[in-house]
């Protein structure tokens, strides 16, 4: 039997600028085995997909590749020059994030992948983001006619000085920290009345329109420039009130800040709240999942080896599911999903094993959810296969990987719910 091994991942992104941009993107890997050894000198199989949105977003670029670890295990492709099975690498919209590098690893070099990571891309790669416009030579001259009779023809250069202090127009004398929107059109701003002595710092902008869609799945949705980029905000309700939170603009009914990441709430802490696009999102609503406010078991088996329970769902909101499903095939009681479903803890009693992705979302707001080990792996409820199981290693920098559902060593278990 193939013995099961997990990864320690190191993105390093460079889009460098030469005469034109070159369409790739580095990226390197060190390889261990579950004895923490390396895997040296050794072809492996890749493959490589960019995904947009969420970290179960959409694959908008898929390649594969085999390249050979080096004598540290340690292994550097470049994305964009593989074998490319989805897509194009060259019309990614870099500009339309955020983005993620989902890798699966096949240690033997053929495309039976049981080693998955995802990281997110935390930079756009900017030489090719903007590569649209690589070389002027030679002065613009505007030729267009319908430009020179428009309003923008007036625009001069100390006009776009003033830009990033300009206030919107039924805004310009209220000091407000939160508008009124209706239905699908809301233009205007929020100040932060924290450091009112710098305007620039002070007002945040927002704008939404019906007819400025970021993506498909949730119409009506606005950007919000939170000091280095922009980011999506979902559409709100007729009558909602805009409300400055934590640093950033969320809708509310009452102008009361709704519970954060990190907030004690509900019997636990507020570990995620679910994006437009993510399943269990309801426009104008606060929903997500709450981490138990501590681990509830160590060096504790998945359980069921070579045992197909089934639960192989790795989505957001499917930690209910396949505990269920596990809990009901499994007549094991000290095992992951069980201790969970039989868990009744500050009043509740529905707590979960989180799924794939619920457990990825647990690692990436660790630090914000506090109490976790890092020396240690925490279980999901999804089944890789009738011998293994998805974990986390919460060190830094690693992602969920398949481990044998009979190894205890170094696991631990924290329970979910949702509200």
């Amino acid at each position: 039997m193939r013995k099961l091994l997990f990864i320690f991942v190191s993105v390093l992104l460079a889009a460098s600028v030469y005469a034109q941009s070159p369409e790739k993107i580095s990226y390197q890997a060190v390889i261990r085995d579950n004895s923490n050894q390396l895997i040296a000198e050794q072809t492996i199989g890749m493959q490589i997909s960019i995904l947009q949105g969420s970290i179960s977003g959409t694959a908008v670029y898929v390649e594969t590749q085999t390249p050979t670890t080096n004598a540290n295990g340690l292994v550097s492709i470049e994305i964009g020059t593989g074998t490319v099975q989805i897509g194009n690498f060259t019309l990614i919209d870099w500009g339309n994030g955020p983005f993620f590098i989902k890798t699966e690893t096949d240690l033997e070099g053929e495309t039976n992948y049981t080693i998955i990571g995802i990281s997110q891309l935390l930079s756009v790669p900017y030489a090719l983001h903007a590569k649209t416009a690589e070389t002027i030579v030679g002065a613009i001259e505007e030729i267009d006619p319908v430009f020179e009779v428009s309003v923008a023809s007036g625009i001069t250069e100390e006009d776009t000085i003033r830009w990033n202090n300009k206030l919107d127009y039924y805004l310009e004398t209220q000091s407000l920290q939160s508008v009124i929107a209706y239905g699908n059109n809301a233009y205007g701003q929020i100040k932060n009345l924290d450091n009112p002595t710098d305007l620039q710092d002070a007002v945040t902008k927002v704008y939404v329109d019906s007819n400025d869609i970021i993506d498909g799945s949730c119409e009506g949705e606005m950007l919000y420039w939170n000091g280095n980029e922009w980011t999506k905000i979902g559409q709100g309700g007729t009558g909602q009130v805009l409300t400055f939170c934590n640093n950033m603009p969320v809708w509310t009914t009452d102008g009361i800040c709704p519970p954060a990441i990190g907030d004690t709430y509900l019997g636990g802490v507020i570990a995620y709240i679910y994006q437009c696009g993510d399943p269990g999102y309801v426009q104008g609503e606060i929903h997500g999942i709450i981490a138990a406010p501590y681990d509830q078991a160590t060096n504790i088996e998945w359980g069921c080896y070579a045992t197909p329970m089934g639960t192989t769902d790795l989505s957001l909101g499917a930690g209910a599911t396949n505990t269920e499903g596990i809990v009901n095939g499994c007549s094991s009681n000290n095992i992951a999903a069980k201790i969970c479903y039989d868990l009744s803890l500050n009043g509740y009693d529905d707590w979960v094993l989180p799924s794939y992705y619920e457990l990825l979302a647990l690692h990436t707001n660790r630090n914000i959810i506090g109490g976790f080990d890092e020396e240690y792996g925490y279980w999901s409820s999804t089944e890789f296969n009738s011998y293994g199981a998805y974990a986390q290693m919460f060190s830094s920098g690693s992602s969920p990987v398949s481990f044998n559902k009979s190894n205890s060593l170094y696991k631990k278990i924290r329970a979910i719910r949702y509200f």
